[in-house]
């Protein structure tokens, strides 16, 4: 995983499936320069290729997964340590090649929420063609609604014996419920609402635990798939479409 800015701005152009696809720097220059007017702080990820070619004797990196986020200066917005972000991802080598620009709430541990769907710009991108950044600025007039929701969540509170009946509905949701935009379908893996019961309830080493005594607060459970979300490396594009998905599966929105 490439976490470097400097690193990712040499990524090269690149070719798939006969639709030729601009360099890094081409996509992700213009959202820099809207964002470091703001004076925002620039955090990315980019898959590393797997495979490479050699030009000349030197290696072509070619990143077709980019996730980059810009986080705004707390004049801006700050709420109990979340502070809003503009994110920009894009996939070239997906079924549908894709780029996306959204604007959230992001903590100091990297975990991102929203609960505005319409928080989310989707485009396709075509062979040869620029990105539409002229998307970027409404972002900034959706209401932001993600300090009052989180408030509320520490409000509420499971026992033990709620959280088991619960943990049957998140499976089905984790099966059925589905996030469909220009890329096609988003899923979280069925495996999700098993690891958070896991970690809130059995793993005494992870930072969610909760012991049987007490009761646990909606909060701390979506912090625990929020959590998740956040450490998957495999899945860097579609991190705001799955935070959108544990709102419905708690039945937040």
């Amino acid at each position: 995983m490439i976490e470097e800015l400097s690193t990712l701005l040499q990524g090269k152009q690149t070719t798939i499936k006969n639709c030729n696809y601009f360099s890094a720097e081409a996509y992700i220059r213009p959202f820099l320069e809207r964002m470091e007017a703001l004076h925002a702080q620039i955090n990315c990820l980019a898959k590393a290729p797997e495979q490479l070619s050699i030009t000349n004797g030197q290696p072509d990196f070619v990143y077709n997964k980019v996730h980059i986020q810009a986080v705004l200066p707390p004049e801006f917005y700050e709420h109990d340590h979340w502070r809003a972000v503009m994110g920009m991802c894009y996939g070239l080598d997906c079924k549908v090649p894709i780029a996306k620009f959204y604007i959230a709430d992001i903590n100091p541990s990297g975990l991102i929420t929203s609960f505005s769907p319409e928080a989310l710009k989707v485009q396709k991108i075509e062979s040869d063609t620029s990105l539409d950044y002229s998307v970027i600025q409404p972002l900034f007039t959706v209401p932001n609604i993600n300090g009052n929701m989180l408030d509320q969540l520490k409000n509420v509170f499971l026992s033990r014996e709620e959280l088991q009946e619960k943990l049957g509905s998140w499976i089905d949701y984790a099966i059925e419920g589905s996030f469909t935009n220009e890329g096609g379908k988003i899923k979280i893996p069925t495996s999700m609402p098993i690891d958070v019961y896991k970690a809130i309830t059995k793993n005494k080493d992870s930072e969610f635990y909760v012991p049987s005594t007490e009761q646990v607060s909606l909060y701390q459970i979506y912090m625990a798939f929020l959590d998740i979300i956040c450490k998957d490396d495999k899945d860097i594009i579609n991190r705001f479409e799955k935070t959108i998905l544990i709102n419905r599966l708690l039945q937040l929105q």
